[in-house]
């Protein structure tokens, strides 16, 4: 493989080149590792600092859909729905013993349903589809996104309105 081909290269280009002694390259690795922690750390920080209340409206919404005997129903693309995973994983197994499992899907971890819906109707349809078939009025929605205007999740959140004439409490939220 030459040196243009190694993948390695684009992404940590100063420890190609000269030769390095060992010593040297792991001291540049770890302070690359530092870095990208501590950006990390900034970013929740600041995520936390300016959307503490939107995240309390949040859990009290969550909890209303739970005491009104509602689902939980999450979506997201790509990372985005490994979150809106984990996020319906912690009502269905709650790590705090004791507690009872609460309803909440991840409509994001159904390949076929997925996959059959991108494939013949298109991919903005997988969540409305979902959403179309599962939820009822007093269920609630949560989306997962980066850009916060993924077609596929806006048309999941316009389906969902339509429960709200009759119920309130679904969909009157998302979080991202």
């Amino acid at each position: 493989m030459s040196k243009t081909d190694d993948p390695l290269q684009s992404l940590y280009p100063f420890l190609h080149g000269e030769a390095k002694d060992t010593d040297a390259k792991n001291a540049t690795l770890l302070e690359s590792v530092r870095q990208k922690a501590q950006h990390s750390l900034d970013i929740k920080q600041r995520f936390f600092t300016d959307n503490a209340q939107a995240l309390i409206n949040v859990a009290h919404a969550v909890a209303q859909v739970y005491h009104h005997k509602g689902r939980i129903f999450t979506m997201g693309n790509g990372g985005s729905s490994c979150d809106a995973a984990h996020f319906a994983v912690e009502f269905q197994h709650p790590v705090t013993t004791g507690r009872p499992a609460l309803p909440a899907m991840a409509l994001c971890v159904d390949t076929a349903m997925i996959s059959a819906v991108s494939n013949d109707i298109g991919v903005e349809h997988i969540f409305l589809r979902q959403i179309d078939a599962h939820a009822r009025a007093g269920d609630g929605l949560v989306g997962f996104s980066t850009s916060g205007n993924s077609d596929n999740l806006m048309a999941g959140f316009r389906k969902a309105r339509e429960f709200a004439p009759h119920h309130h409490r679904f969909c009157r939220w998302r979080w991202w």
